[in-house]
């Protein structure tokens, strides 16, 4: 992934926040029929910087899948 991301730091030395992820998980699912949701197929999607950001909750929370 870093060679997609531009980062020099050497992997695992930094985290990119996308913090549109519940909006933009809200506008796909309303185009896709119901199935399942893949969730961070890179890393880990419970990133420390989730306590802060509590983007993984706002997109349960939108799928209906708490």
């Amino acid at each position: 992934m870093k060679r997609f991301t531009g980062h020099k730091e050497p992997w695992g030395q930094f985290v990119d926040v996308k913090v549109n992820a519940p909006e933009l998980l809200t506008q796909e699912i309303t185009r896709k029929r119901p199935g399942k949701v893949w969730i961070s197929g890179v890393c880990d999607p419970y990133q420390p910087l989730e306590a802060s950001y509590k983007l993984t909750r706002r997109c349960l929370e939108n799928t209906g899948a708490e």
